[in-house]
């Protein structure tokens, strides 16, 4: 009986440990930690005062726990989940260039589209993602 118990145990463990490892980088990152990252990069790319790193650094939290909540939302329906997402995102982008001046809402649109590209040259080229090895 002891020996059964053992042997299940382990199997179990192993059974965890294997499906934890198996998908790396396929975690998600705390709302908090997402908001600072992208604060950090357009504090960078669009040379933000520190004023306005931080109303930044607020929207994207905001943003952040929005988002977090639409995709744990059990929703079976991913369009409705994507359209939220999206209304999201315009909400933010508004609420962003109300902070931001004429010059950096420029360079803000130029980093937006910087950043598509980048995702666009993750595909393949017939639009599916890659493998995660």
């Amino acid at each position: 009986m002891n020996f059964k118990k053992i042997i299940l145990g382990l199997a179990l463990a192993s059974f965890l440990l294997t499906n934890c490892y198996s998908q790396p980088g396929r975690e998600r990152i705390d709302p908090a930690e997402r908001a600072k990252r992208q604060t950090e990069e357009l504090t960078k790319e669009l040379s933000l005062n520190t004023d306005q790193s931080k109303k930044v650094g607020e929207i994207l939290l905001e943003s952040a726990n929005k988002m977090k909540k639409v995709f744990e939302s059990n929703t079976e329906d991913r369009d409705a989940r994507r359209e939220a997402m999206l209304k999201i995102r315009t909400e933010e982008k508004e609420k962003l260039n109300k902070v931001l001046t004429k010059e950096q809402q420029t360079k803000y649109i130029e980093y937006l589209k910087k950043r598509e590209e980048e995702r666009k040259n993750r595909r393949r080229p017939d639009g599916d993602r890659p493998q995660r090895q």
